[in-house]
């Protein structure tokens, strides 16, 4: 047995031997406690700079625009909406919609956010693609027009972004971030920086108030602490933060709910094509085929993966499955390497062909499953050493092209235009992702018209043949999509999983525990008890 799996065996002997004595909640007793692996760096929606930033923004506010179940763009704020020209459109607001200090929602609202997105002392990330806006203009309270310098596909998913109130800057000497106000769902209540934040249902949410009346959404860094929490009760839900081979002893014995689906986080190989070894493209094809994807699955992920074939995931509209697959094949994977110009030097004795190196991040997971196909890649003749860094040097090291290989995941990707991004040969850093230095000229042509089209018929042809471009070059060795794994108490009912892995479903789920049948007063009242301790 594993040193991982004996001390999971150890910290679930002390939970059973001591668990019944620390199962009282502590806090507020409508209180539902949702535990995170690490603190969202911002609460204001013009810097979704992480996913936990993202997903606690999403609960607070909304954009003129969302992304549905299916992934799909669809109204939020707005009622409808129509294009009047190839670069111009026209928005219709809800009418009704408050924001949680009792403001209604208006046209000047929309204003003033888009043109603080605008701005370049803000630094938003959303800063280049509102460049492309030309006009913004306030028909009246309700009606909103926009004018772009092009046609810009894209600009609608950057619609998505929620919308906060006029003069929201200069209200307060405080940043907006720490005293955010939206219009969502929930509220914005207090928060100690690296430790907790605390919502609270907003009841006159335009599109029915939530059922759960609080939320205390809390920071714990360390997986066996967040397990045992959720398993004497001080947790409510966890939601892909639960480490897998714990993940698949709570499924098969632990009296909790889970749930399971596909999501669209992608995890991938990259290679840095300015190596001269890695532009032969047998090379890659033959590390791509010496990967046993589907062992990695069902040993190292416990099955919660579906093997991918590119960025976009099979939910996403813009998907295209029938493209070039590479089946774990290590004979194959042998013959291409002797045709690359690199045989075995001594058959089947221990000197490689070749040594490259392989960063990831320092995460245990990481590292084990960086190793792991660095054992696979050895059985073809491939030494591969991993380098494993604290999370700031990873990054840094990737985005200034400083590796051969890195192995990494695409969270939440929703958006086509992602492929322009990453594989586009402009978008080399500092601009952009293409931290590969891929290039090819007519993948570069496909991505600007992809861009320009506001046909969904002729985006998805064109992204199809992108796809279907990228898998015959290989700038990526495609690994999995990860599913979505939540744990819940039995008590909890109506919280539904989304591909994108927000956490939206808490706006529609309830606790039976703490079931009331009065009006809820959490939006008058102002006295919090302290939060559950961490520790």
């Amino acid at each position: 047995m594993t040193k991982p799996k004996n001390l999971f065996i150890l910290f679930i002997f002390i939970v059973l031997l001591f668990g019944p004595a620390a199962c009282s909640r502590q806090g507020g007793a409508d209180e539902f406690v949702v535990a995170i692996e690490s603190y969202p760096g911002n609460l204001d929606p013009r810097y979704p700079n992480d996913a936990y930033s993202s997903k606690i923004q999403q609960l607070i506010f909304n954009g003129l625009l969302k992304f549905d179940e299916q992934l799909r763009l669809v109204p939020d704020l707005v009622d409808r909406y129509e294009y009047l020209s190839d670069t111009r459109m026209r928005f219709h607001l809800r009418p009704g919609v408050l924001f949680h200090d009792g403001r209604e929602l208006s046209t000047q609202d929309v204003v003033y956010t888009f043109k603080s997105l605008m701005d370049p002392k803000q630094r938003s990330p959303l800063y280049e693609t509102f460049q492309k806006v030309t006009e913004l203009e306030a028909v009246d309270e309700a009606t909103l027009e926009i004018e772009l310098d092009e046609p810009f596909a894209p600009f609608l998913t950057a619609l998505t972004a929620g919308i906060i109130p006029k003069g929201a800057d200069e209200s307060s000497s405080l940043p907006f971030a720490q005293r955010p106000v939206g219009t969502g769902p929930f509220r914005f209540v207090a928060a100690r920086s690296d430790q907790w934040i605390r919502l609270a249902a907003f009841d006159r949410y335009f599109d029915k108030a939530p059922r759960l009346s609080t939320l205390l959404i809390r920071t714990i860094r360390d997986d066996t602490t967040r397990v045992l929490q959720l398993l004497n009760g001080q947790v409510d839900l966890v939601q892909n933060a639960v480490p897998l081979v714990m993940a698949q002893w709570l499924q098969e014995r632990a009296k909790l709910e889970m749930e399971s689906d596909t999501g669209i986080n992608y995890a991938y190989l990259a290679f840095n094509l300015r190596e001269p070894l890695l532009k032969n493209h047998k090379v890659r094809e033959a590390i791509a085929l010496a990967i046993d994807r589907d062992s990695l699955i069902h040993y190292r992920l416990k099955g919660f993966a579906r093997p991918a074939t590119g960025i976009l995931a099979p939910s996403n509209p813009y998907y295209e499955g029938e493209v070039a697959t590479y089946a774990f094949n290590p004979e194959r994977a042998k013959a291409l390497l002797d045709e690359a110009g690199w045989p075995d030097p001594d058959g089947a004795g221990p000197k490689p062909r070749f040594t490259l190196t392989l960063k990831t991040s320092n995460k245990r997971d990481r590292v084990a499953m960086a190793r792991a196909i660095s054992g696979q890649l050895a059985q073809v003749g491939i030494e591969l050493r991993v380098q494993p860094y604290e999370w700031g040097t990873f990054f840094r090291d990737i985005k200034t092209g400083n590796f051969q290989l890195y192995s990494s995941t695409w969270v939440g990707v929703t958006e086509p235009d992602i492929y322009y991004n990453t594989f586009d040969s402009g978008q080399t850093p500092p601009r952009g992702a293409n931290r590969g230095y891929y290039s090819n000229p007519a993948l570069d042509r496909l991505l600007e018209q992809g861009r320009k089209s506001t046909d969904f018929l002729v985006r998805k042809r064109i992204y199809s043949r992108v796809q279907k471009i990228l898998a015959e070059d290989l700038p990526y060795v495609s690994l999995w999509y990860e599913d979505n794994v939540a744990f819940l108490r039995p008590e909890v009912r109506g919280y539904a999983l989304r591909p994108d892995s927000s956490l939206l479903g808490l706006a529609r789920a309830w606790d039976e525990t703490h079931a009331k049948d009065q009006t809820r007063s959490s939006s008058q009242n102002s006295s919090w008890s302290s939060p559950r301790s961490s520790n």
